[in-house]
């Protein structure tokens, strides 16, 4: 389909930048920013029943890739095959806290579960960012 838009040319100047920058044509570059644009006003929200599964994948998820160093939730979110929304930042922010509460419990409710030598989940601290910042352990 073809559309004719009128573009300011600063806008213009700054497609045809990118469009450089990333070796696209002018066309490639303004379909791939509208894409993106497109995707971050799409706001995906969970109801509860889809955050506790998500909640329950993030915890496998975790215990099997991010052993040995700290990592945020969203990392692991990054990492899960089929997932609600495209990026983290694209689910609804009351959804993303409440993701972020729900995992916080089920981590302790897996920790009180748990068999000593087990790999855990542990929550180290907040973040600057108000994030909350995980490790996985072996429970003691």
């Amino acid at each position: 389909m073809n559309i004719l838009l009128d573009i300011e040319e600063g806008l213009t100047r700054e497609i045809m930048d990118f469009a450089d920058e990333e070796l696209l044509t002018f066309e490639q570059a303004h379909a791939y920013i509208l894409k993106k644009g497109l995707e971050k006003t799409q706001m995906v929200a969970l109801d509860a029943g889809d955050v506790d599964a998500l909640v329950d994948k993030l915890i496998n998820q975790s215990l099997k890739t991010a052993q040995d160093k700290p990592f945020l939730l969203a990392a692991v979110y990054r990492t899960l095959g089929k997932k609600p929304a495209s990026e983290w930042a694209n689910l609804h922010p009351t959804t993303r806290k409440l993701i972020g509460k729900r995992f916080r419990q089920a981590v302790s409710e897996y920790d009180d579960e748990a068999l000593r030598g087990q790999l855990i989940v542990e929550f180290m601290e907040k973040t600057a960012q108000n994030s909350a910042l995980y490790r996985i352990t072996q429970k003691v």
